[in-house]
This record gives C-alpha cells, structure tokens and sequence, in this order.
C-alpha cells in the first residue's frame, strides 16, 4: 500500500422541482406530458407531481376526474379552453370585472386555499404520491399550476419561512389569477373564510371584499422563468405578460415559442430549461441579479417564437 490518498469528488445532488398541473389535468397526465424535459433533466433535476385537491366533473371518455386548483366560471374559461384550444378569441378573454355571486367568490376563496395548503405542507414536510421524501427547490407550474405558482411565489415574497429552499419558479403558460389580493390575503389568514361578510360598505352588492390587506412588494425578485406562445389559444399572450411584469426583471428569464398552449419541449426548448435550472444545481444561493440573466433586458418580454 502506497498510502496515496484517492480523491473522491461528490456531484452535487440533483434539484427536485414540484410540478402544478393545468386545469383538466392530474399529476399522473402532467408527468406524461413533460416526459421529454424529464429525460433531458437527468442528473441534474427530478420532477415531482402532485395533484390538485378539487374534482371537476367527469366528462364523457374519462374514467377518472381531472383537477384544479380552483375553478369559477365567472372569473376565469380556462377550464373550457385547456380542452378546446380552438375556441374563438371572445371566449378566450380573461375578463376578471365580471360579477361574482358572493358564494362563487367564496368558494373560489376556500378552493384556493385548500389548494395552497397542499402545497404549503408538500414543499415543507417533503413527500409526494410516491411517498419518497424530498427537499424542493423549485416550482414549475403550468397554465392553473402556473397561476398558483404564481400565488406561492407572492406569499413566499412576503413569508419567506413558508417556503424555505424556494430558489426559482417556472411558469409555463400563466396569467395573473383575479382577485389577486383576496387570493392572497386568505392564503395568509384563512380564518377569513369564516366571516360571513367583509368590506361590504365599499363594495358590490354581489360581492364579498375582503378589507385591506398587505400585498407584496412587486417586483418578485425570486429567479423565474416565464414561457408563453403568441399562438396560445388558452391564455392570451398579454396575460403571461402582465405576469411577468410581477417579477423582477434582473431576475427573469423568458422563453417565447410557437407551440400554443403546452409547456414546449423541442430540443432548442429542453435546452433552455435545462441552462436555467443547471445555475441552481452547482450554487447553493439563487444566482445574483444581473449576472446570470443580463441576456434579458427589463421591460416588454419580446422575442422571436422559437
């Protein structure tokens, strides 16, 4: 024995992102549909899925109910749209002025906030339908999912501690998800769920207006991703804007594509996500501004369809 010591070099572990399926999805037909970035992540990030808490409907040809994270038809037509991309632009317009019954507006409060639960308790005590136990590093969210990720990376903005180790969202197909600052505020303090009437003074007689409450500080310097197609048929190239303008630009990144209403996954596709996410697998803090993502200038997210 030559006594030479063997230098052991350890690879970094890889990244585990939790993964927020669309409306009209579950877990199990997310994972299917992002199996090409899942290949193109091996080694360097496992994707985890979890389904959303609330049954839709079960339509003809299906043999199990699909999910979302909230649903109101008075607020949102993603549910009709995720399935038939074809409809007429009139209907897909995210019109969030639209009155609201005070029980829709209620129960699209209390799903959202079943919903964050869930998630909330994922991320932090780390286990998902596999029961492997996992520490998370990031969210990828798409369309619904999207809109919740973007939920979760406002509250994380304002509550930290809530979501300790999120070092990056993703979101594929998102929109800014109306009321905003009710979401926002029940995630916070769901015992607001139990009044029966706020604000009411000031506001409609069909609606329930919780009263003030903190927002966060906009922009989210939290690193992200945005991708959206102008050809998306779902949510309107507009609407993906207005939620990237909620983030800091220094800290965004942005992909544009052709593909419409799907998270995209040619090759020049994977490789772009797999650039962003590899700057978190070797560096145990997000990356600085204005460092890693200087190829993005702020302000309008333009770029040529790829």
């Amino acid at each position: 024995m030559s006594g030479r010591k063997i230098a052991v070099v350890h690879q970094p572990k890889p990244l585990n992102i939790l993964c927020l399926h669309g409306s009209r999805q579950d877990e199990e037909i997310f994972e299917q549909r992002v199996q090409q970035l899942s290949r193109k992540l091996k080694g360097i990030a496992n994707l985890k899925f979890i389904s959303a808490p609330h049954e839709l409907p079960i339509e003809e040809g299906q043999e199990v109910a699909m999910r979302c994270w909230w649903r109101n038809p008075n607020i949102r037509k993603l549910e009709l749209n995720e399935i038939a991309n074809s409809l007429q632009d009139s209907l897909c317009s995210l019109d969030s002025h639209k009155p609201i019954h005070s029980i829709e507006y209620k129960s699209l409060l209390q799903e959202w906030s079943e919903s964050f639960n869930l998630i909330k308790d994922t991320w932090n005590k780390g286990t998902h339908s596999d029961g492997c136990s996992t520490s998370y590093d990031g969210i990828l969210g798409f369309s619904n999912g999207a809109a919740a990720s973007f939920l979760i990376s406002s509250h994380a903005s304002m509550n930290p501690t809530d979501f300790l180790g999120l070092r990056f969202v993703i979101i594929v197909g998102g929109y800014v998800p109306e009321p905003l600052g009710d979401l926002l505020a029940v995630a916070k303090n769901p015992k607001l769920l139990e009044r029966e009437t706020l604000g009411m003074e000031s506001a409609p007689s069909s609606t329930i207006s919780i009263e003030s409450h903190s927002l966060p500080t906009w922009p989210i310097e939290i690193p992200s991703m945005h991708i959206f197609s102008p050809e998306d048929r779902a949510v309107a190239e507009i609407e993906s804007q207005k939620l990237y303008d909620k983030f800091d630009c220094r800290t965004a990144k942005v992909m544009i594509h052709d593909m419409g209403h799907c998270v995209p996954q040619r090759a020049n596709h994977c490789q772009e996500l797999v650039s962003f996410i590899s700057l978190f697998k070797s560096s145990p803090i997000a990356p600085p501004k204005n460092k890693n993502f200087k190829n993005k200038p702020c302000g309008k997210a333009d770029g040529e369809a790829s």
